[in-house]
């Protein structure tokens, strides 16, 4: 598809943690004249987690930090303004204050 048929480009940004690591990853949607859309993964980045134990939260947030950092490296490269949007789920920071039930995704 040319470059002149596209109707929209996002980078969207996505993080998440367990206690054995964490990860944060880009992807990109185009979407096309013709109403067909393509989502391509950019870049991924994952670390495994330290030998001493660390809570859920702290992994998560390290798993924020890593994807901002990702987007600092990968955002002087970009030539071209895209919207991002940051995703990521908040169960677990809430569960831990009691909050009950689970939350869907939340754009940032």
């Amino acid at each position: 598809m040319k470059n002149n048929s596209i109707k929209n480009s996002q980078l969207i940004g996505f993080f998440n943690a367990s206690k054995h690591a964490h990860a944060a990853e880009f992807y990109t949607r185009t979407e096309f004249k013709d109403e067909k859309s393509v989502i391509s993964l950019i870049t991924l980045k994952t670390k495994v987690a330290p030998a001493e134990p660390i809570t859920l939260l702290r992994q998560k947030l390290c798993a924020a930090l890593l994807l901002s950092r990702l987007y600092k490296v990968f955002s002087i490269s970009l030539r071209k303004n895209i919207p991002f949007h940051f995703y990521f789920q908040l169960y677990t920071g809430l569960s831990l204050h009691g909050t009950a039930g689970f939350l869907p995704v939340v754009i940032i």
